[in-house]
């Protein structure tokens, strides 16, 4: 009688809808889909197909017993999703030693990745295949591939699983093609450290199993979904006991408060309730409305300027006066055969080169009197000359009123010059030493240990750049602690490599009154066109100080760089003041860059040897957005065993750069950094100096200027 009940509620659910497919004949508020307790896209407890757009980042939180579950997703494509995430196991001690942690419950990490095959379309639906766990513990390791597709207002989903997504009785097809695909190991039943990426146990197991699931797009409560599934997980395998399931079919709801909110309800195995919520947004989209907050402006009154400004001097001058208030900084100007205004200016303002450009342009054809008829404008950084642009002036004007920038584009002439405006005859005095500084709060956190889950420290962080000359600067970054809660933390390293990263509990607890964290020395060369060098010296980060240099060979008109990095790293004392330990290495990397231009995939891979002698290389793979968003992973290979690294077997990570204009009205180029890594361990680190070569020529490439073409009159 039940199953009679349970096939009659399916059909009562799926009658009013007719086979007629399209996704856009029901809209309602926020279509974008959400998210089941696994931190995936998907229903309740089962995954769906389904994807956001490219460049989103979300972060979940559900809680259904014994499971407490934090994700961070994350799509760099809008074919991939990648999550990172944190179990809290509320049935299951974190170890068998009181002392070693006390009585915290076990703290599971996790990575998912799931990749869209096909799109939906009028006919076929979109399918999409998922790995679960496959960088963790095993604990909750499955595979599976899963459709879905819109009927009207109703969203189909039907997939396939493996390991823990096995639950029924069905044979797996893959085991009639080679009996190895009838047995499946976790990590931990091969005695692995876990982290490790392991193939061997994709797809494998005696028993595959089917699940199903339904969403209904309400009209009669603006932003509600109700959903049902049939639940394929095998709850006696999965986690360390076994949680009882009196029925498959799970039941739930989903209210988007926002495009950006959502909450979860469900109700699951029949006897537990599931809730949860979510916040999402795309970053990586530009902000067309920071464009009209923050637009060009224009010169008041500039026919009249424009007849002061025929005396060059006073050109010269008002170029130095608007440039200031846009917030450029003017290094040269230059009139050429009384026709030609060449100017060098550095800016801090926008991520977009082509609007800086276009911006400084359009404030240059406002100030210059008639008889300039082109302009060639040189942007620094440092005295790096990284990008020159020459173009006539009626042609700028030409296609400005439509904002026509591809027919303006034919017309740039973009190069890169090399010591050209040494002879330029306006060179404003700088007054050096220079100091900038701002000051803030700033939040310390450490997560993941056995002494506690999480803690951190409130502290005011104080960042400042003292500039000695153009080319040799001072940047210092100090902190006073406020309030923490490290002092709790007591968990030792229990490493066998020399301890560059794992003491990080004794810098935190003993350096939280007052630190530094950088005081580092830097001297900038350019010796020929597309070499770039750094010499620095001083503290570099909490752990290490030394001394070393950087040289940098990137090409204008080339999507690829290489560079050479080489430090005598030494080992600070806990307190993060002056003082240093006994030991030091002598640490170097070579890096090749390339950057794909079609896919804005930027793929990094550096060889060398790392902070606790180990030599190895080191593969960075990231996506930049149009908004200035960056996507990253990395992993890193050494000369120590699985067994010298200890947990997590190797190193690895993930990071996202925010840009922070998306939070304001003005435009920025200040970033937000977020990095993790799984776990801390001293095998593969590098020592973090400041002020890359690669990011500070950024602009001296053509592919960066052309990646935004479309803001040259934004």
């Amino acid at each position: 009688m039940t199953y009679r009940i349970k096939i009659l509620a399916w059909v009562i659910l799926i009658l009013p809808y007719s086979a007629q497919s399209s996704v856009y004949d029901y809209l309602y508020p926020s279509q974008e889909p959400g998210f089941s307790s696994y931190g995936t896209t998907g229903i309740i407890q089962m995954p769906s197909a389904r994807m956001l757009d490219e460049g989103s980042v979300s972060l979940n939180f559900s809680q259904f017993s014994p499971y407490q579950r934090i994700s961070l997703i994350m799509h760099p494509f809008d074919w991939m999703e990648a999550i990172y995430q944190y179990t809290d196991i509320s049935n299951q001690l974190y170890s068998d030693s009181y002392l070693f942690s006390g009585n915290q419950t076990y703290k599971d990490k996790g990575i998912d990745v799931k990749f869209r095959l096909l799109k939906e379309s009028y006919y076929i639906p979109e399918l999409s295949l998922g790995l679960r766990d496959i960088g963790g513990t095993g604990l909750f390791s499955s595979e599976y591939f899963v459709a879905s597709k819109y009927l009207k207002n109703a969203d189909f989903t039907f997939g396939l699983g493996w390991g823990n997504l096995n639950n029924s009785s069905f044979g797996n097809p893959l085991a009639k093609l080679s009996s190895s695909f009838d047995s499946r190991q976790g990590f931990q039943e091969k005695g692995g450290k876990g982290g490790e990426f392991s193939t061997t146990t994709f797809f494998r197991g005696k028993n595959i199993g089917i699940f199903s699931g339904y969403e209904y797009h309400a009209s009669f409560i603006k932003g509600l979904r109700l959903k049902i599934e049939y639940d394929s997980t095998n709850y006696e395998l999965e986690g360390f006991t076994s949680q009882p399931q009196k029925t498959k079919i799970n039941y739930g709801l989903t209210y988007s408060h926002s495009k950006f909110f959502k909450l979860y309800a469900g109700f699951v195995r029949g006897h537990e309730v599931q809730l949860g919520f979510s916040f999402s947004n795309n970053y990586g989209k530009k902000n067309t409305k920071l464009s009209q907050l923050d637009s060009y402006k224009g010169i008041p009154r500039k026919k009249s300027l424009q007849n002061v400004t025929q005396d060059k001097r006073y050109l010269y001058l008002s170029a130095l006066k608007y440039f200031n208030e846009e917030k450029y900084s003017l290094r040269s100007a230059n009139l050429v055969d009384n026709t030609t205004l060449q100017i060098s200016f550095a800016q801090n303002k926008h991520i977009s080169y082509p609007r800086a450009y276009g911006r400084a342009l359009r404030l240059l054809d406002d100030i210059s009197p008639p008889n300039v008829s082109a302009f060639e404008i040189t942007s620094l950084n440092s005295r790096f000359e990284l990008t020159q642009v020459k173009v006539e002036r009626d042609i700028f004007n030409a296609y400005k009123d439509k904002g026509d920038y591809k027919s303006l584009g034919s017309h740039l002439e973009l190069t890169q010059s090399f010591d050209s405006i040494s002879n330029h005859e306006f060179q404003p005095k700088s007054n050096f030493p220079k100091l900038f500084y701002q000051l803030g709060p700033n939040i310390q956190t450490h997560i993941g240990g056995a002494d506690r889950f999480f803690a951190g420290g409130l502290n005011i962080t104080g960042e400042f750049e003292l500039l000695m000359n153009r080319n040799f600067n001072l940047q210092s970054i100090v902190r006073a602690g406020v309030t923490d809660t490290f002092q709790v933390l007591e968990q030792g390293s229990d490493s066998v490599l020399p301890h560059v990263r794992t003491d990080i509990i004794e810098y935190l607890k003993e350096g939280q009154e007052f630190g530094i964290t950088r005081m580092q020395f830097n001297y900038f060369g350019n010796p020929r066109q597309s070499i770039y060098t750094k010499v620095s010296a001083g503290i570099f980060e909490e752990m290490f100080g030394g001394y070393g240099g950087e040289i940098l060979f990137r090409p204008f008109d080339k999507n690829w760089a290489i560079g050479v990095e080489a430090y005598h790293a030494m080992q600070r004392s806990y307190n993060q003041k002056f003082g240093f330990k006994e030991y030091s290495m002598d640490t170097g990397h070579i890096s090749l860059y390339y950057m794909e231009p079609h896919s804005r995939i930027l793929s990094k891979i550096s060889g060398g040897r790392y902070l606790a002698g180990d030599s190895g290389f080191t593969v960075d793979i990231s996506r930049e957005f149009k908004s200035g968003l960056r996507m990253g992973a990395f992993a890193s290979i050494t000369d120590i065993s699985k067994e010298e690294f200890g947990e997590g077997s190797f190193d690895k990570g993930f990071y996202i750069t925010f840009p922070l204009e998306g939070f304001s009205k003005n435009h920025s180029r200040s970033l937000s950094h977020f990095g993790m890594r799984p776990v801390t361990r001293d095998g593969a680190a590098k020592m973090l100096t400041g002020f890359d070569l690669y990011g500070v020529t950024d602009q001296g490439s053509l592919y960066n200027v052309n990646k935004n073409m479309d803001d040259w009159y934004d």
